[in-house]
C-alpha cells in the first residue's frame, strides 16, 4: 500500500490502524514521545512508516523496540549519495569494496559490530564541538595506553558479533548455538567493566554503565544448555531430574534391544539373526533367506527384500513402543525446558541489547585508535578562529599507498588568505 502523507488530514485517514499506532507508542515509549511525535508531524510519519512495514513483514520485533532516540539534523554533518559516493567513503568506484577507501583505512576493529559502527559514523559525522571531543578523549584514552588496547581487543575477539546474536534472539530465530554465544558473550561483562572502570573518558565510562552483571543468567546457560557437540542435545545432563531419566530409560531401552536380539538367536539357532532399525518399519528382526526354514511361526514378516526377510513380534513391538514414547517425552521435555530458558533471557533482553550497543562502540573507538596508532595520527586541535591550520597533512589513502614516495602538505588558510587555487595537470580534481 502506497504511503504517501502530505498532511495530516491524509496521514490520518490513510492510515488504517492510527488507534493501534497510538495505543502500540504509548505501550512501548510512553506518554511523553508519544505526545513529542504529536508534536512532530514528519517524525509521525515516520514511526508510522516503520510501525507498517514491521507490522506487515516482521511482527514479533514491534515488541523488541524499546526505545528510540531522535537525531537533530543540526547534529551531524548531512552527506548525500553523491557525496558519499565520490568520496569513496565506504565503497571504492573500482569494484564497490572496501578498498582505498577512508571505512578501508579507519576500519581497524575486532569484531564486524565495530565495524558497522565505524562506517555509521563516516556516514553520520559529528558536528557538535563538545561530541566530536568526547569522541577523541575516547580515542585518545586507548591511543596511550597500547595494554589496555590490546586487552579490550582480546575480549573483543573472543566475544565476536555479539550483536547479530542478539538480534536473532530479539526475533525468535535464534538456536542452540545462539544462546550458547549469548553465554560466551556475557561472561565477559565483568571483565570489561573492571578492565575500563579506572578509565578518564566520560563517554567510554558512559558505555560501561550501560553494562549490567549477568552472572545468574551466565550460570543458567551454561548449567542448563548441552555444549557438547558429540550430543543431539539441547539439554545437559545434570540439570533436570526427570529429562535423566528418561534418557536412562532409552539408554536401558538400548540395552534391552541388544538382549532380546541375543535371546531370540538363542531360541531360533539363528545366529546371524539381528535387530535392525529403519524409518518405516522401525525395530525389525533380519533373517538370511539360507536361515528361512528355521524361522519361529510367532514371527510376523514385514518386508522382503533381495537376500533377506524382517519380521516382527509383539515382544519387539511393545519393546519399540516404550523406547518410543520415552524418546518423544525426552523431546518435549527438553523443548519446555529450552523455552523457559528463552524465557529467562527474554526477561532480561534489554539489558544484554545495552550490553551489545555498549560493545559496538567500545569496539568502534578501539578500531579508530587501532588506526591512529598504526598511521601516526595525531589529534586535532579546535579554535575558535577562522583557521584551518594543517602541518605535514596526509591524504589518509594516497600517503599509505604510496608509503615513503609521500610529500605531506600544510595549510593555512584564515581571514586574509581565505582560498586557494591548485592549478596544473589533473590538479584541480585533487
Amino acid at each position: 500500500r502506497k504511503m504517501l502523507f502530505l498532511n495530516r488530514n491524509f496521514f490520518e485517514s490513510d492510515f488504517q490502524d492510527l488507534n493501534i499506532l497510538k495505543s502500540w507508542l504509548l505501550d512501548q515509549f510512553g506518554e511523553n514521545v508519544y505526545l513529542t511525535l504529536q508534536k512532530n508531524f514528519a517524525l509521525l510519519c515516520a514511526v508510522g512508516l516503520i510501525y507498517e512495514y514491521l507490522k506487515k513483514n516482521q511482527a514479533q520485533a514491534l515488541n523488541q523496540i524499546k526505545s528510540f532516540q531522535i537525531f537533530k539534523p543540526e547534529d551531524f554533518l548531512i552527506l548525500d549519495s553523491s557525496t558519499q559516493k565520490n568520496l569513496e567513503l565506504i565503497k571504492n568506484n573500482f569494484d564497490g569494496g572496501r578498498a582505498n577507501t577512508l571505512f578501508g583505512m579507519l576500519d581497524f576493529s575486532a569484531t564486524s559490530m565495530g565495524s558497522r559502527m565505524i562506517k555509521k559514523w563516516i556516514l553520520r559525522p559529528l558536528v557538535r564541538h563538545e561530541l566530536i571531543e568526547q569522541r577523541l578523549d575516547a580515542v585518545q584514552t586507548f591511543f596511550s595506553n597500547i595494554i589496555l588496547r590490546e586487552q579490550l581487543e582480546e575480549i573483543l575477539k573472543n566475544i565476536g558479533d555479539f550483536e547479530r546474536v542478539v538480534g536473532r534472539i530479539a526475533l525468535k530465530r535464534a538456536q542452540l548455538q545462539d544462546y550458547l554465544s549469548l553465554a560466551n558473550s556475557i561472561n565477559y561483562s565483568g571483565q570489561v567493566i573492571n578492565l575500563l572502570s579506572s578509565v578518564n573518558s566520560g563517554l567510554i565510562k558512559f558505555y560501561v554503565s550501560k553494562i549490567s552483571d549477568f552472572s545468574s543468567l551466565y550460570n543458567l546457560l551454561t548449567r542448563s544448555l548441552n555444549d557438547n557437540l558429540e550430543k543431539d542435545w539441547l539439554i545437559k545432563p545434570g540439570f533436570n531430574a526427570e529429562l535423566d531419566k528418561l534418557r536412562v530409560l532409552v539408554e536401558n531401552g538400548a540395552q534391552a534391544i541388544l538382549e532380546f536380539e541375543r535371546k531370540e538367536q538363542e531360541r531360533s539357532g539363528i545366529s546371524s539373526l539381528k535387530i535392525r532399525f529403519n524409518l518405516i518399519h522401525g525395530y525389525t528382526i533380519e533373517i538370511t533367506k539360507t536361515n528361512l526354514a528355521s524361522v519361529p511361526a510367532h514371527y510376523i514378516r514385514l518386508q522382503t527384500l533381495v537376500a533377506k526377510e524382517r519380521y516382527t513380534t509383539t515382544e519387539l513391538k511393545e519393546l519399540e513402543y516404550d523406547i518410543s514414547r520415552s524418546r518423544n517425552e525426552i523431546s518435549a521435555l527438553e523443548k519446555q525446558i529450552f523455552e523457559s530458558i528463552k524465557l529467562e533471557v527474554d526477561s532480561q533482553l534489554s539489558e544484554i541489547k545495552k550490553y551489545s550497543q555498549a560493545l559496538s562502540n567500545l569496539d568502534g573507538i578501539l578500531g579508530l585508535s587501532n588506526a591512529a596508532y598504526t598511521f601516526g595520527y595525531s589529534r586535532p586541535k579546535f579554535n575558535n578562529n577562522r583557521e584551518i591550520l594543517i602541518e605535514d597533512g596526509r591524504h589518509p589513502i594516497v600517503s599509505a599507498r604510496l608509503e615513503h614516495d609521500f610529500i605531506p602538505n600544510s595549510a593555512n588558510l584564515n581571514d586574509t588568505e581565505s582560498l586557494w587555487i591548485i592549478t596544473g595537470p589533473n590538479m584541480g580534481g585533487k
